[in-house]
């Protein structure tokens, strides 16, 4: 699957969204190189002296370590300078700044951030899919090979228990439409000024932080491994989700929401994340765990990741390379965390 993801990235490159997604604006303005996570605040606590972090690439071999400069590291073409800087004004804090309470209208604003850059991405992916969902439908191997630049034999052996990759492939394209209406039912509640549809549960925990991150992610399963839907065919309304860890100093400020309407199906994943930040232990392992499980988009400081082993660093990239395609997220005890204990 590796060379497959690899060609998907290359599609998504080629499809790659340049209209300003602040959707009920009709927003004309050109997009810019918008970060997901805050450069000057939150970026500038674990970048190294010459202002790089690291991050994840797509390689022929799969997603890979790469040191880049805090200007690229977490950007997308999915907002103007206008929305930008106007809209999200509220979250992008000074270093004197940063409370330790938030508003409801910034924990609706980071919910609505990460929403903008998962819809992207999948609005990236749409532009490029094509004929491939028929290609894969139809279990066409050569016609999909053919789009994806990859080996038939490849395509054989995915086609072999297809539906992983098909279901993936149908969930970005119906994810679009969802994360599209839920972005417009978001800025709607920050133009009213009423949050109430809006979930977010905040943690503020005591520790060094060595990456952030901010995703939009659908959990398929809650922690104790039970499947959320029924992965043999597509659920009629899928329960989005966004997850923001940035630091404050000796602390770390943890993000986790949701809209209101899917509170029932993700009540009991919820209650189980809660459990592991009741405890003062065990919740920086899991956290670490579940950033990788669910994003790419994890940005880290370069003296944590110089400082690994070479195991080390094969642990963390063979943790992010784990897709919707696999039956559950691998069953590992990670070698390092982002994270303090004590």
């Amino acid at each position: 699957m590796a060379k497959i993801s690899h060609a998907f990235e290359m599609l998504l490159k080629r499809g790659k969204a340049r209209t300003c997604l602040i959707e009920g604006e009709d927003c004309t303005r050109t997009t810019i190189q918008a970060h997901s996570v805050q450069n000057s605040t939150i970026l500038e606590q674990i970048v190294d002296t010459t202002g790089h972090v690291y991050t994840f690439k797509t390689q022929p071999s799969g997603l890979a370590l790469s040191r880049l400069g805090r200007n690229k590291a977490t950007t997308f073409s999915g907002l103007c300078n206008h929305h930008d800087t106007q809209l999200f004004r509220e979250i992008d804090f000074s270093n004197q700044s940063i409370p330790t309470v938030f508003t409801p209208r910034q924990k609706t604003l980071f919910f609505l951030r990460a929403l903008l850059l998962e819809g992207w991405k999948k609005q990236s992916i749409v532009n490029s899919l094509g004929d491939i969902a028929k290609g894969i439908e139809a279990k066409d191997a050569l016609k999909v090979a053919a789009l994806l630049n990859v080996s038939e034999k490849e395509i054989v052996d995915t086609l072999v228990n297809p539906e992983p990759f098909a279901w993936s492939i149908e969930g970005n394209i119906k994810g679009l439409d969802e994360f599209r209406a839920q972005s417009r039912a978001v800025f709607g509640q920050l133009r009213s000024g009423k949050f109430h549809n809006t979930v977010t549960h905040h943690w503020r925990l005591r520790s060094r932080i060595e990456a952030v991150v901010t995703t939009g992610f659908t959990p398929i399963w809650d922690l104790e491994g039970t499947h959320l839907y029924d992965l043999s065919k597509m659920p009629p309304r899928m329960s989005h989700m966004s997850l923001t860890v940035f630091p404050d100093g000796e602390f770390v400020n943890v993000f986790i929401s949701h809209h209101r309407l899917h509170q029932a199906r993700l009540q009991k994943l919820m209650d189980q994340i809660g459990k592991h930040f009741s405890k003062a232990t065990g919740w920086q392992d899991w956290l670490t765990e579940f950033m990788l499980e669910h994003s790419e988009n994890i940005v880290m400081r370069p003296s944590f990741i110089e400082a690994l082993k070479p195991t080390e660093r094969d642990a963390l990239e063979k943790a992010v390379r784990w897709t919707s395609t696999d039956s559950r997220p691998p069953e590992t005890y990670l070698p390092f965390c982002f994270f303090s204990k004590g």
